[in-house]
């Protein structure tokens, strides 16, 4: 399906959907806003608080510090088919990414993920112009592991956007570079978990000897993701910054049992993104890590999930995300809603998730000019399908 320009300027203000528009910021005041579309069905299946979990390298997206869960290779697929259902049917993400534990060194990781807008048509000068935009983004990864337990990882990440037409220079492609970087806690207050109970460990033992025991107590994590510089696009003198988001969360296995897993998760992310009161241009970076917690900047947005696994083979996910200030046509805080199933073991897994995007229209009306994209907002309900496969070896 070919996208028209005001259509194309709709969608491409919906790239943050769920964030920045959430966060009183519209896409107009960002750079690469795709690099905040949770890519994968793991973490969507939480409801995006996956900040904490880090045990698939989808959790690089999260936290870089993922990267050290890796005892040898690590591979996931993710793949989004239909991002924009009931609005273009030939948009879609596709995301990759690899972990490998180098001998006597470190583990590495990377990841590649290219955002694809399908087929455009921009109108100049009376004349039809078809073009294909694609955003792209490519990382590396690397971490270690801290004082008593504590993990940490750090992602370089080349981003490049092609396909954009102007006028007069034809298709134009930009290019930016940014850097990650996240803390990772794990298993901490082990005594927490409940990690024993005698109908479950009588079958594990009979019929699960050798299946592996999740693990126990709670992990906490904390990430800084796209800091890097404002970009200039053209020959416009505004600089915009690149989608700056600090990830805090926790999880915990409530119950931890070879046959028998409880997990709840919580996360809380918002942008670090402020402008200057004179002129009204985006701080640095550096500035608006200070200056990004005010009355009037980014709201902090909610993510929780809950998962029941069997067995280690079969698990059941449930997730969903809240916004303080945006409500939906039925006075409800949920503008995400995902439901997950899970299947298989540690050497290969797939995870298929569903989001509903119902309940998200409402998020336009943060937008600074609704009235503008108003009569387009229904064309974005829907369902939003995601797969993810897993290796590992």
């Amino acid at each position: 399906m070919v996208l028209s320009n005001i259509r194309l300027s709709v969608f491409i203000l919906s790239i943050l959907f769920s964030s920045s528009i959430a966060s009183g910021q519209s896409f107009s005041s960002v750079a690469y806003g795709f690099l905040t579309i949770e890519p994968d069905a793991e973490g969507r299946s939480f409801g995006g608080a996956y900040t904490s979990i880090g045990d698939s390298p989808s959790a690089l997206f999260y936290n870089p510090a993922a990267v050290n869960n890796t005892e040898r290779f690590d591979l996931t697929i993710n793949t989004i088919p239909y991002w924009a259902p009931n609005f273009a049917d030939d948009i879609s993400l596709k995301n990759v990414n690899l972990i490998i534990k180098i001998p006597k060194f470190r583990n590495v990781g990377f990841s590649y993920t290219n955002f694809d807008l399908g087929e455009s048509i921009r109108i100049v000068e009376g004349d039809t112009i078809r073009f294909k935009s694609t955003f792209s983004a490519f990382s590396a990864t690397m971490g270690g592991n801290l004082l008593r337990g504590m993990l940490y990882g750090i992602s370089v990440r080349h981003i490049w956007q092609s396909g954009f037409y102007d006028r007069q220079r034809g298709e134009v492609t930009f290019t930016s570079n940014s850097v990650d970087v996240g803390f990772l806690k794990q298993n901490a207050f082990s005594w927490l978990t409940i990690n024993y109970m005698i109908p479950f460990e009588i079958f594990h033992n009979l019929v699960l000897p050798t299946a592996k025991k999740n693990t126990s107590g709670m992990s906490f994590g904390i990430s800084l993701s796209n800091i890097g510089p404002r970009m200039q696009f053209l020959d416009n003198d505004t600089k915009f910054p690149l989608p700056q988001m600090l990830r805090i969360g926790v999880s915990h296995y409530i119950i931890n049992n070879g046959a028998l897993a409880v997990r709840a998760a919580y996360d809380r992310h918002k942008f670090i993104i402020s402008y200057d009161e004179d002129s009204g241009e985006a701080n640095t970076w550096y500035k608006a890590i200070f200056n990004s917690w005010g009355e009037d900047s980014p709201i902090w947005i909610k993510q929780y999930g809950l998962e029941i696994k069997l067995f280690n083979v079969i698990s059941i996910r449930r997730g969903f995300e809240h916004d303080d200030r945006v409500r939906g046509e039925d006075n409800s805080l949920v503008n995400l809603d995902s439901r997950s199933i899970v299947i298989g073991s540690e050497g290969f897994r797939l995870v298929y998730t569903e989001t509903d995007l119902v309940k998200r229209h409402s998020v336009w009306d943060a937008i600074k000019d609704p009235e503008v994209f108003r009569d387009y907002v229904p064309s974005f309900q829907g369902r939003l399908k995601t797969f993810t496969f897993s290796v590992s070896f």
